[in-house]
């Protein structure tokens, strides 16, 4: 089956790759403006870079955002459109999207309902591949992945003051001026690195915008890296929620200090467990293409 889309995240476009019996055919953005960020993840085989919308007649167009949607249009095919956000964050005045929509959450399916979105919807769940790479901590280095820290997906005000005094790196994208901020990584392998060294990741969207998890959060939990999330009601399991009564702190410095390193290495192997069993990637590819088969007839 051959699948069409605008690389708006290569990460997870990179996840639909592992969709069996599918080729993806992307084509560039400002987030890729070369149909594929290498930097991000290494290019899979059935994914192929399609400049000037050269590509094969497509079965299927999955669509990012709003601004897809007229190009995609006159391919003529089904189309699927893929909300990664909430549905005040994309674009309130464009109208519903044409074709199935796939929610990445409960929480951001029932934010198109509220809005009105009166057709069915899909929700699926990101998956991550299993790590098999064991966590050491050795970098003492808190992590933190995330694009442009100052969008309101964010608290970046909580960020701050809960790494104060604490060695961090902030990896992503438009970060620039935010301390500890390191810029992107260089490569995919980079980055597992940085999940495998890391004592700590701290995951900082912001509810009621964003879940109490991201992509990055659940790529650092599959590599056994010990994750904390600012509290939010759709936190994953087995992840210490900051700003709950019960696991309150004033830092991310204090809660390293009070928490031996063994209970660190279990709260990271019940993490690896919750990615594995809830956010499988198997679980992801079965269920898009049973989506993709059904939207292409």
């Amino acid at each position: 089956m051959r699948v069409a889309l605008f690389n708006h995240h290569t990460p997870y476009v990179w996840l639909f790759s592992h969709i069996p019996e599918t080729e993806w055919y992307v084509f560039p953005t400002v987030h890729a403006p070369s149909g594929w960020r290498s930097d991000q993840r290494p290019q899979p085989k059935n994914v192929f870079t399609a400049p000037d919308h050269r590509a094969p007649m497509p079965d299927v167009f999955l669509l990012m955002t709003p601004f897809d949607i007229e190009s995609a249009k006159e391919a003529g095919v089904p189309m699927i459109y893929l909300a990664l956000n909430h549905r005040a964050y994309e674009q309130t005045d464009s109208p519903d999207p044409p074709g199935r929509l796939v929610c990445v959450s409960e929480m951001k399916a029932q934010t198109w309902r509220k809005a009105g979105y009166a057709k069915e919807i899909t929700v699926i769940p990101s998956g991550v591949p299993p790590q098999g790479q064991p966590w050491t901590g050795t970098s003492g280095m808190v992590l933190t992945v995330a694009n442009t820290v100052t969008r309101t997906l964010f608290d970046l005000d909580a960020w701050l003051a809960l790494t104060a005094g604490t060695p961090v790196a902030l990896i992503g994208d438009g970060n620039e001026g935010v301390p500890g901020a390191v810029g992107p990584v260089s490569s995919w392998q980079e980055l597992h690195r940085w999940y495998r060294e890391s004592v700590l990741y701290l995951n900082i969207t912001r509810w009621p915008y964003e879940d109490g998890y991201n992509l990055a959060m659940l790529e650092a939990m599959s590599f056994g890296c010990p994750t904390i999330t600012l509290a939010s009601p759709s936190a994953p399991r087995h992840v210490m929620q900051l700003g709950k009564t019960d696991q309150a702190h004033q830092s991310v410095a204090q809660l390293l200090a009070e928490t031996p390193r063994d209970t660190l290495a279990k709260l990271g192997d019940l993490g690896r467990q919750c990615a594995r069993e809830d956010f499988a990637l198997d679980t992801f590819a079965q269920r898009w293409h049973q989506v993709l088969r059904e939207t292409a007839g």
